[in-house]
């Protein structure tokens, strides 16, 4: 009789699957694992050494924490593979909904992790999201209905 249909959430438990240290699926990383993996290249040392040595930066268990308030976020290296790998998360899942540039900035992506020009690389990501295009809500107001011009009487005169 009824109508079966799937219900999609989005809490903060999900998002935590993202850093967590025992991950549910050993054949997909999380993106902790990802950060480890990267952590002994030459070109994320570097990148540490130019950007982690701030005091609201800590080291702990062989990663970056970026310390902006009370809560930590994984710092994720300059790395398109594991930012674009983060922003498929955060952006694309069915509970996502394909959201906007906000949503998947401040409800998703800085609620667990943290890389430089984050915030631009969320707009370019959002923006050329197909679905988020086809499906975004308008910002305009609504067309009002058509009224047609009055006929003048004669030629180039004023109705």
């Amino acid at each position: 009789m009824g109508v079966k249909f799937r219900l999609y959430t989005l809490h903060c438990a999900h998002l935590k699957v993202l850093v967590q240290t025992n991950p549910i699926n050993n054949q997909s990383p999380t993106l902790r694992e990802r950060v480890l993996q990267l952590n002994s290249s030459p070109e994320t040392q570097a990148f540490y050494q130019n950007h982690c040595q701030k005091p609201h930066f800590e080291f702990s268990n062989n990663l970056y924490w970026h310390k902006p308030g009370n809560h930590q976020l994984l710092v994720t290296p300059d790395d398109s593979e594991n930012q674009q790998y983060a922003l498929q998360m955060a952006h694309d899942p069915p509970y996502s909904a394909h959201d906007g540039l906000n949503p998947t900035l401040k409800k998703n992506l800085q609620l667990i992790c943290w890389w430089l020009h984050m915030h631009q690389d969320v707009n370019t990501y959002v923006t050329s999201c197909g679905d988020y295009q086809r499906n975004k809500p308008s910002n305009k107001h609504p067309q009002g209905l058509l009224e047609p011009l009055p006929i003048p009487g004669r030629r180039w005169g004023k109705c």
